[in-house]
């Protein structure tokens, strides 16, 4: 499958509810897609002025094409993510995120059209990046890495993309239907 046209089924996908950038640069990468969601809960006793909580919750979706992306690139991602990545998206250059801050994920999302090593997957499965900030009282980040292999639609996933792995997939037989019925016409 084309990554042109998985990209573009993605990009609609997320539009609803996602404010979104294409030809992103973070971290010394640069990010075919970009996508920021945020969300405030709020409660009240009466009026807006006698405010009982607040919570504010994030994801920063990162989207890019990697047909020779392996194990060995995880450590530079994970650097990425430490040096760039966490500290301006999620904390906004500050040493702490909002006061109101409960989470944020960072969604990184690579895709191929070569496939990917049973090595990588592996590697994949076992990555794990999260952080707490002042004991959770400033809330917490945690990252999902996802593999998306675009011969086969194969989406392989880290221990905390699981819950969320089918939307991928779900993109992949979109865009097969895409493909489908275009050979039809």
């Amino acid at each position: 499958m084309d990554a042109d046209l998985y990209l573009l089924t993605l990009k609609k996908a997320y539009s609803q509810s996602f404010d979104l950038t294409s030809g992103f640069v973070a971290g010394g990468r640069r990010f075919d897609l970009y996508g920021r969601f945020a969300s405030t809960g709020e409660k009240y006793v009466l009026t807006r002025k006698a405010k009982l909580w607040e919570v504010q919750t994030y994801e920063h979706l990162l989207v890019f094409r990697a047909d020779d992306f392996s194990a060995g690139d995880l450590p530079g991602l994970t650097a990425s993510i430490d040096d760039s990545l966490e500290p301006d998206l999620v904390r906004g250059g500050e040493k702490y995120p909002p006061e109101n801050h409960m989470m944020t994920y960072l969604t990184i999302v690579v895709l191929s059209e070569q496939g990917f090593s049973p090595e990588t997957r592996e590697a994949v499965k076992k990555f794990s990046y999260t952080k707490d900030y002042l004991f959770t009282f400033r809330g917490r980040m945690e990252t999902h890495l996802f593999l998306v292999d675009l011969t086969n639609g194969d989406v392989t996933y880290s221990k905390a993309g699981k819950d969320f792995s089918h939307i991928f997939g779900d993109i992949y037989k979109a865009c097969e239907r895409k493909e489908k019925r275009s050979e039809e016409q």
